[in-house]
């Protein structure tokens, strides 16, 4: 979404949005995200990526109550699927 102001000649000027690239996971550097966080890594939905861990697509790590994913497994799943698809 772009925000528009008038530029000085009274035309309207388009101001760029910044999305960021990284998930607070990502930055933090952290070796294992929660579900929700794995799928906003991989730009699909909660659901969608739950429908993976059913079918055992991922490993999961549990601590206490909590499901977490290694970011590697996610590397690794992601480079496979690529591989599988005919794409580097």
């Amino acid at each position: 979404m772009a925000h528009r102001r008038a530029s000085d000649n009274g035309t309207p000027a388009t101001l760029a949005v910044q999305i960021p690239l990284h998930t607070h996971a990502q930055s933090v550097g952290r070796v294992a995200v929660s579900p929700t966080e794995a799928a906003e890594m991989l730009g699909v939905s909660r659901a969608y990526f739950h429908k993976h861990l059913a079918n055992k697509a991922f490993a999961t790590i549990r601590l206490g109550r909590r499901t977490l994913i290694s970011v590697d497994t996610i590397r690794d799943w992601l480079h496979q699927q690529s591989a599988t698809n005919g794409t580097s």
